[in-house]
């Protein structure tokens, strides 16, 4: 899959770039509804950050269909934090 045909992406971990995703892998996504839209049924909701934003697993082979969806304004793919001592 090529990420940069995904109109609505904002952001591309390292990790997505150097290693190919199996489709049905689970990737985790942050998504911004449009306005008066609720979260598509093939994601996976995993919590709401304000009325609009989403957190969300969803499968790699699924990515492509997400970016077309009427209902998503953006979306990142989310990225590990490195832990802090």
């Amino acid at each position: 899959m090529d990420f940069k045909t995904l109109q609505k992406l904002e952001s591309m971990p390292g990790s997505m770039q150097a290693k190919p995703r199996d489709p049905e892998e689970d990737v985790l996504v942050l998504l911004k509804l449009r306005n008066g839209h609720s979260v598509p049924g093939y994601v996976r909701p995993r919590a709401r950050i304000s009325g609009d934003i989403v957190s969300g697993e969803i499968r790699a082979g699924d990515l492509e269909r997400l970016a077309d969806d009427p209902a998503i304004e953006s979306m990142s793919l989310s990225k590990a934090l490195p832990v802090i001592e």
